[in-house]
């Protein structure tokens, strides 16, 4: 389902997505159709059971 579908068909107005920073390449992509970035928000995060952190990037 493209952004454009669900805007149209699923009526949904809004949508947000979480990219690590280092990932230029993906970060360039989100830009170039439309997404900004939010200086207001702040992601926290916490693990309820120790995990091994694996980085993909």
């Amino acid at each position: 389902m493209t952004i454009r579908t669900m805007n149209i068909e699923e009526g949904i107005h809004k949508v947000a997505l979480v990219a690590f920073e280092k990932n230029v390449s993906g970060n360039a992509f989100w830009e170039k159709v439309g997404f900004t970035v939010r200086d207001d928000l702040v992601y926290r995060n916490k693990n309820l059971h120790q995990l091994k952190r694996i980085d993909f990037i």
